[in-house]
């Protein structure tokens, strides 16, 4: 690849950037990037690619119907069809068999090679349909209005945010991007007149707006939201004013609901776990809250509001339960499975007495179920069962690494799999913004189970698995500590035989392919391979450019490094500022041109420089023309990327 040099200037020190140019040349690289896909596609195994999709198909529900839930006299589910790859959006009253279509997104894609339906909305009065969709991966929707009665469908605008929410008939409220694609401005829309009011206007760069409802619908939020603190204002359905609840306060994180004239507060308020505090709707300050509940040891991740019980999905040391308060027994009940389990909250009725929830796990599929919180008993209301697959075949273990509670979660094939050291193994980790690798059925990795690996997941400092705390201890001046606890996890499955030395296989996306960037520059002879999906490798030059996405908001996660501590902070670790000519693992990158959170041109720029340094290894890049950060949108495309990943790896086995 052609190399120009440039000088970036930082604290009196010079460093070069050879391909600093792939960023502002798009147009002309893409020549190039289609030679790096026909390349690799010429090297690997398109059988076994075949077989792959085929074994992701047999675990797909191709026909597929969500769970209905009830809102404002009807109830809604989507579908899916065999061979098709999107979904349909129906709703009924009292019978699914007098279904009524209300979009169908494999029409609406038709002539896109992207689509997305961002967020959709149904008016008080049932009649008209908002809906939002991206055709390019670049997370700019357009809005559209479907009279549902005339089935006339207008387009309303362009450029926006995918949130939408009606207020009443004649107005909705969305939210526009700045130019640095900050959403940053709520406006309503009143349809009657046609005109478009700005209501709030969000002017410091570090925060970013969204709206939502109560769950009882009678106010509307806005939240502008940092990394590490945010400010609520409400609003009724007759909007006269947006009402501030409290304003922002340095590391104060809460959100709201609302129930009989109070609102409930989730804070981590002197509290990194997060509690739930109340106050009467019109003494909304701090000083007015009251604390209603909290819980030693375990973290508040959701808060869900009934009109007669607070739900709330919690983890106790990094395992899910969900907890019900009772308002008119003031009493507590608990949902809780000994198993290594996901638990999540479904779309739910306020006035009801049941509770829909999910539960899943790595090798087990979905199950819906209903839990009566006056008689605290449950019923399975529908299970996803995949043909010819039994969960009870693997088993899930979580090991604890070290004193610090350092954990790592491992599944496998219970026939395959034994404690003597020739294992494959297949380490995932992420490790940034607080956000868990939750225990989700896995449709794929069974392919990989059935072949002799074991899949781990790596809870590194910086991921969000033992809460606040742990995200402190991995971001920001303690970033190392998130490299240093995957390096440490390697190690401990190498050393106490749960994988061969040799067959060590190691993802990460995004802020996860930073992390995997970092390790392999520090300790490349722990890894035969790794993938980096759509990879943070060139931090430093990014958080350097505040014209970016999202750069402004990132400094409260990495530091801003127009300070010199920051920046030779970042720079000890900064993955492609620290590629040096060693050995490297075999190394595949994915990306995607349409990418607006992690630019295109940093795994590109990474490869190129990976070539020149990298002593052995084989280094590919893969490269989505047509997409944005989450890879394809069609469903049966995405089994092929998949299958590709897993090709490479199975390919490299020793």
């Amino acid at each position: 690849m052609t190399v120009i040099p440039k000088k970036r200037k930082k604290i009196d020190k010079d460093r070069i950037d050879n391909y600093y140019w792939i960023k502002d040349n798009k147009q002309s690289i893409t020549p190039y990037l289609n030679n790096l896909n026909n390349e690799i596609d010429t090297l690997i195994d398109m059988n076994t690619i075949n077989i792959l999709d085929n074994e992701f198909k047999s675990r797909v529900l191709e026909n597929y119907s969500s769970y209905p839930y009830h809102y404002n006299k009807y109830y809604y589910y989507t579908r899916l069809y065999k061979n098709k790859n999107y979904i349909k959006l129906f709703r009924f009253k009292n019978s699914i068999d007098q279904s009524e279509l209300l979009l169908d997104c494999n029409k609406l894609s038709k002539n896109f090679k992207y689509f997305d339906l961002g967020d959709y909305d149904i008016s008080i009065s049932n009649k008209i349909l908002l809906y939002t969709i991206d055709t390019k991966g670049d997370e700019s929707y357009s809005l559209y209005l479907k009279n549902l009665e005339l089935e006339e469908t207008y387009l309303i605008n362009d450029n926006i945010c995918p949130n939408i929410l009606w207020i009443n008939n004649n107005k909705y409220v969305y939210i526009k991007f700045d130019s640095n694609r900050r959403p940053f401005q709520v406006c309503i829309h009143y349809i009657k007149s046609n005109k478009h009011e700005i209501i709030y206007d969000e002017t410091d760069e570090k925060f970013i707006v969204s709206i939502y409802k109560s769950s009882d619908n009678k106010y509307f939020f806005i939240n502008s939201v940092s990394k590490t603190s945010n400010e609520i204002y409400y609003m009724t359905r007759s909007f006269r004013e947006c009402i501030l609840v409290q304003k922002r306060t340095s590391n104060l994180l809460y959100t709201v609901e609302h129930n009989d004239n109070f609102l409930y507060i989730l804070t981590n308020h002197n509290f990194s776990n997060f509690k739930v505090m109340v106050t009467p709707i019109n003494k909304t300050e701090i000083t007015n809250w009251s604390e209603l509940l909290k819980f030693k040891s375990v973290i508040i991740d959701e808060m869900l509001m009934f009109n007669n019980y607070i739900v709330l999905n919690c983890k106790r040391k990094g395992l899910s339960e969900i907890n019900i308060y009772d308002f008119k027994v003031q009493n507590l009940s608990q949902i809780k499975y000994d198993s290594i389990n996901y638990l999540s909250l479904y779309i739910n009725d306020f006035n009801s007495d049941y509770l829909i929830y999910k539960y899943s796990s790595i090798i087990q599929p979905t199950i819906y179920l209903e839990y009566n919180m006056k008689s605290n008993t449950n019923i399975v209301k529908k299970e996803d069962i995949i043909a010819n697959y039994d969960p009870d075949e693997y088993a899930i273990e979580r090991i604890k690494i070290n004193n610090l509670d350092l954990y790592a979660t491992i599944c496998y094939n219970k026939k395959l799999f034994k404690l003597d050291g020739n294992s494959k193994g297949f380490l995932y980790g992420y490790g940034s913004y607080g956000i868990t690798i939750e225990y989700t059925f896995n449709k794929y990795i069974i392919s990989l189970l059935d072949r002799g690996f074991i899949y781990i997941i790596a809870h590194v400092r910086g991921g969000g698995y033992l809460g606040q705390n742990w995200y402190k201890e991995g971001k920001l001046e303690k970033k190392m500590n998130s490299f240093s606890d995957f390096i440490e996890i390697s190690e401990y499955l190498i050393n106490n035989n749960y994988v061969d030395k040799n067959n060590l296989f190691i993802n990460g996306g995004s802020a996860g392919g930073l992390l995997i960037g970092a390790v392999i520059n520090m300790r490349p002879d722990l890894y035969n391979s790794a993938i980096l999906d759509v990879p943070f490798l060139d931090c430093l030059t990014t958080m350097l450019d505040s014209s970016l996405p999202l750069t402004i908001g990132e400094y409260e996660e990495w530091g801003n490094p127009q300070y010199d501590n920051y920046y030779e902070y970042i720079l000890s670790y900064s993955p492609m500022d620290n590629i040096k000519k060693q050995y490297y693992p075999n190394i595949l990158l994915t990306t995607s041109l349409n990418d607006t959170h992690v630019g295109f041109w940093e795994p590109v720029k990474y490869y190129a420089k990976l070539k020149d340094y990298n002593l052995n290894s084989q280094v590919f890049l893969k490269i989505n023309l047509e997409a944005g950060h989450q890879s394809t949108s069609e469903r049966y495309e995405f089994l092929r990327e998949v299958a590709f990943k897993y090709v490479f790896i199975l390919s490299n086995v020793v």
